[in-house]
């Protein structure tokens, strides 16, 4: 999650922006085909270069800020977690952070309320 100057990525300053998500109108995703993998989840088991599909995720990027979460498809409530139903709302909604200018925040957490 960050604020961004949008203009220096080819996105109209005052585009509001939207979200890519695994599913879209047709379930085939949005944009078609989008995949998300990682190494990041406990099935990678630490290991760099071993990757694992996340099936439910989101990412919007649009009015100055923009968030990315993938949710990991061995815990329970994968889907509920990663929401992609509340397209118009937002990283404010989708992805609750403290949006500062010029701050990189790393912390490992609890996870957040279902939307």
């Amino acid at each position: 999650t960050g604020l961004i100057n949008q203009a220096l990525i080819n996105i109209a300053a005052n585009d509001d922006g939207g979200e890519l998500d695994p599913h879209g109108a047709d379930q085939r995703g949005n944009p078609l085909g989008g995949l998300l993998f990682s190494n990041a989840f406990a099935q990678s088991g630490g290991n760099p270069t071993s990757y694992v599909q996340a099936i439910e995720w989101h990412n919007f990027m649009g009015g100055g800020a923009f968030c990315l979460k993938a949710c990991d498809p061995s815990r329970p409530n994968a889907a509920r977690y990663c929401e992609h139903i509340y397209d118009r709302i937002g990283c404010n909604y989708n992805a609750p952070a403290a949006y500062k200018p010029d701050v990189f925040e790393s912390c490992l957490g609890d996870s957040q309320d279902f939307p």
